[in-house]
């Protein structure tokens, strides 16, 4: 007989008063019933039972000739196919060992953990485990393993399974993460994060942005200004954009309070004015500047601007080698600027962007403001150089971020950049 209700506490006295106190348990099942177009459905429990095979005595004797019947399953809700019942015979069903369940998991268990380990190339967590034969016990070297293999019939149903069905997907995502400019070693490690770390608290459905969580937290934090009206020095190779990023940045202040741009390399300082109250729109406007020399010309004139307005340098370019980076540095130290930003072409390789960043590895207040991202969206090999020698991102420039091609990093944005 078939008997449906909310719980099963709420069968089990229907099933013995038809059905006797040793009635037996053949199928439980659960799902939902009730509702409206699929909402508002309710949980029930499903149970199928029969009533035990009864003994007949056929003489007045005291002790029956037939042998008593079998003890009933205990009807607690325990599934029919984990009791180990035998649903096609027609006789009363037979309960397995015990210990032959336990063996069954554990030994698929096993099998799950070392299929998985071959699929992301990792070792496998289980080596050493003798697979019981079905209807034997555990064998003794189960035991020895290290403590995550597979010891338990809980271990077997839900680390194991849950590894295996993610194996696949987390191996497809190292690839693109290689495929989008990332060295092996680095999407390796990222995609481990991702699976130890990250994908216990989320679907494994969402690989992709966990990724970029990943990737994005790897990020160093950008240095916080102290000043409202700060002085950027602007720093990179020839042909990196410091003008473009010198300029973008004074003229996005400018259109707030007033500020100034010094072009070094070219012995010309830029002021850009913004009156708002007056209406009047932002000018370019050389200075007296112009015909000195650059380190001269800005001894000159920061005095007037500095605390006064936003003043942005473009130092300038550096060289080739360890004299270029000394000279560069000793400039940095004349000026002390609140902020050094370090230009950096989306375009670099990556060993070339560690080389660069190498004599500024360790200073502080020192970023980089990521370059000509119009030619290189996805500067994966410049973000791992970063990265690894643990320097901020604080811009980014090209035509058309911002108000002027300039605008601060998204940490964020730059991971879903990579990982698409």
């Amino acid at each position: 007989m078939i008997y449906r209700a909310r719980t099963l506490a709420e069968i089990l006295p229907l099933v013995r008063a038809e059905l006797g106190p040793d009635a037996i348990i053949v199928r439980q099942r659960e799902g939902l019933t009730g509702g409206f177009a699929g909402f508002f459905q309710r949980r029930c429990v499903e149970v199928e039972a029969r009533p035990a095979h009864a003994s007949f005595d056929a003489y007045d004797e005291a002790e029956p000739v037939l042998p008593p019947p079998r003890e009933p399953i205990d009807a607690t809700g325990v599934d029919a196919a984990d009791a180990g019942v035998d649903e096609t015979s027609e006789r009363t069903p037979r309960v397995r060992d015990f210990r032959e369940l336990l063996a069954r998991a554990t030994n698929r268990a096993r099998q799950d953990r070392e299929a998985t380990a071959a699929d992301i190339g990792a070792p496998s967590a289980a080596a050493g485990l003798d697979a019981p034969a079905d209807g034997e016990g555990v064998s003794a070297t189960a035991a020895e393993p290290a403590a995550d293999a597979a010891s338990s019939v809980e271990e077997g149903r839900d680390a194991a399974p849950f590894a295996a069905s993610t194996a696949r997907p987390l191996r497809s995502l190292r690839a693109n993460l290689e495929a989008s400019g990332l060295s092996g070693e680095f999407a390796g490690d990222l995609v481990q994060e991702v699976s130890d770390h990250l994908l216990p608290f989320a679907s494994s459905r969402a690989l992709r942005r966990l990724a970029r969580q990943a990737l994005a937290r790897r990020l160093p934090p950008a240095p916080l200004l102290q000043s409202a009206r700060p002085l950027f020095a602007v720093l990179g190779p020839p042909g990196s954009g410091r003008t473009a990023v010198t300029l973008a940045l004074a003229r996005s202040y400018a259109r707030e309070r007033p500020a100034v741009a010094f072009l070094a390399d070219r012995g010309q300082a830029v002021a850009l004015l913004a009156e708002r109250a007056a209406g009047r729109e932002v000018t370019d406007a050389g200075s007296e500047a112009a015909a000195l020399r650059p380190l001269a010309a800005l001894e000159e004139e920061l005095p007037k601007w500095r605390g006064e307005a936003v003043v942005a340098v473009e130092l300038p370019a550096l060289a080739g080698g360890t004299d270029g980076a000394e000279r560069a540095l000793a400039d940095v130290d004349r000026l002390q600027p609140d902020l050094l930003l370090l230009a950096l072409p989306a375009t670099l390789a990556r060993r070339t962007a560690e080389r660069l960043l190498a004599p500024f590895v360790g200073r502080q207040q020192v970023a980089a403001a990521i370059t000509q991202l119009d030619l290189e969206p996805a500067p994966a090999a410049l973000l791992e150089a970063l990265i690894r020698v643990r320097l901020p991102v604080a811009f980014v420039a090209a035509p058309g971020l911002g108000n002027c091609g300039v605008a601060p990093a998204d940490p964020s944005d730059l991971a879903a950049r990579l990982v698409r």
